[in-house]
């Protein structure tokens, strides 16, 4: 089993977390592994925990988390 990404692998993965949800550079850069945990309601999806620090705001709101759900091959379609 493989454990790390290629060079290429994580920049694409940074590129669509910048694209999809509208975070900088930087903090993704220095995104954590996130915490992962099932989800509550049974479907087998995975929900991942991520801690981001955004530098620029004040010290009150400088850290945030967000839920992320990995759908997987499973994951819903717009429209």
């Amino acid at each position: 089993m493989r454990l790390f990404l290629t060079t290429d692998e994580a920049c694409a993965l940074m590129t669509l977390m910048i694209a999809s949800y509208g975070w900088n550079a930087t903090p993704v850069m220095e995104l954590k592994v996130p915490d992962a945990s099932p989800d509550a309601g049974g479907e087998g999806q995975i929900i991942y925990r991520v801690e981001l620090e955004k530098r620029r705001r004040s010290h009150a709101m400088r850290y945030e988390t967000r839920s992320l759900a990995d759908w997987g091959g499973r994951a819903p379609r717009d429209g």
